[in-house]
C-alpha cells in the first residue's frame, strides 16, 4: 500500500433517511480502518432511527423500516463508533456528506467530539482533479483530439459538436432527438425532486420544501405567506412555482 500513515485511517459511509443532517438520520454506517502497521479492519451496522424511513429513500438505498426494526440507536452505537474513530483521521467518498450526519447525529447524544482535529481525505476530490471532467478533458476522452484553441469561442464549440456526436455514437441507449435529449439530461429532476433545481422534493410520498427554514416540511403545512412568497420570487423555476401555485388552491401533489 502506498500510503504512508502516522494514525489510523477511518475510510467510512452513512446511508441516511434524507439529505438534511438536522432533521434526517443515519441507518447505516460502514467503516474500514487502515492501520499503520498495514492492519485492516472492518465494522458496519444498521442503525434505528427512530422513526420511518421515506419511501423513496429505501428505493435509493435499499435499507427499509423492517431492516431497522430491531437494530440499535445511534445513541447505543455511539460508544463504540467513537472509540473507533478516537485519534483517527477519516476518509471517504464525498465524504463531507457522511461527516456532517455523523457530527450531527455524535450532537444529538452529546459528549462526542472525536471528529475534531480530524484531517480527512476525499478520494472524490482526488478524482476530480486528476480525471478533470472539462471540455477539453471529454474531446481527449471522445474523440481523441487535443482542444489546441481552448476558450476560443468557435474551438469550444466545434469541440462541443465533436463530444456531442461522440456520446451518440458510443451510447446507443442515448435518445437521437434533441426534444428527449433535453427531457432526460436537463429537463428531467434528479431521484426524490419535483424539480430540476431540487428546491422541492418528495418525502414520505409528500412533496416538501427542500431548502432553508422549512426544509422537509410538506408543502401543505408551511405557511401561505412563505408559499406566496415562493410564487412571487424570481429564483425559482416555472416548475417550482407551478407546483405552489397548486398548493395554494389546496392541490398538492403526491407521489405514487
Amino acid at each position: 500500500m502506498r500510503l504512508r500513515l502516522e494514525r489510523p485511517l477511518v475510510i467510512f459511509d452513512v446511508e441516511t433517511t434524507g439529505t438534511h443532517p438536522q432533521v434526517d438520520r443515519v441507518v447505516q454506517i460502514g467503516v474500514i480502518k487502515l492501520h499503520p502497521n498495514g492492519q485492516r479492519t472492518e465494522w458496519e451496522t444498521l442503525i434505528n432511527p427512530g422513526g420511518p424511513i421515506p419511501p423513496e429513500v429505501t428505493a435509493i438505498h435499499g435499507v427499509s423500516d423492517e431492516m431497522v426494526a430491531d437494530a440499535p440507536t445511534f445513541r447505543e452505537v455511539a460508544p463504540r463508533l467513537a472509540g473507533g474513530l478516537m485519534g483517527c483521521d477519516l476518509g471517504g467518498y464525498n465524504v463531507a456528506f457522511d461527516i456532517r450526519f455523523l457530527r450531527a447525529e455524535f450532537n444529538r447524544v452529546g459528549g462526542y467530539s472525536v471528529l475534531d482535529g480530524s484531517k480527512v481525505v476525499d478520494a472524490f476530490r482526488i478524482f476530480r482533479v486528476k480525471e478533470p471532467r472539462d471540455l477539453s478533458a471529454a474531446l481527449k476522452f471522445y474523440c481523441d483530439k487535443d482542444h489546441i484553441r481552448k476558450h476560443s469561442a468557435i474551438a469550444d464549440a466545434q469541440a462541443t459538436v465533436d463530444v456531442l456526436l461522440a456520446q451518440l455514437e458510443r451510447y446507443p441507449d442515448l435518445p437521437d432527438n434533441v426534444e428527449e435529449l433535453h427531457r432526460i439530461f436537463f429537463e428531467k429532476p434528479a431521484d426524490g425532486h419535483l424539480d430540476e433545481d431540487g428546491k422541492l422534493a418528495w418525502r414520505h410520498r409528500e412533496a416538501t420544501i427542500n431548502f432553508g427554514k422549512h426544509a422537509t416540511v410538506p408543502l401543505r403545512k408551511v405557511d401561505r405567506s412563505y408559499l406566496q412568497w415562493m410564487v412571487n420570487k424570481g429564483e425559482f423555476s416555472e416548475t417550482v412555482k407551478r407546483i405552489v401555485r397548486s398548493a395554494l388552491e389546496g392541490n398538492y401533489p403526491r407521489s405514487d
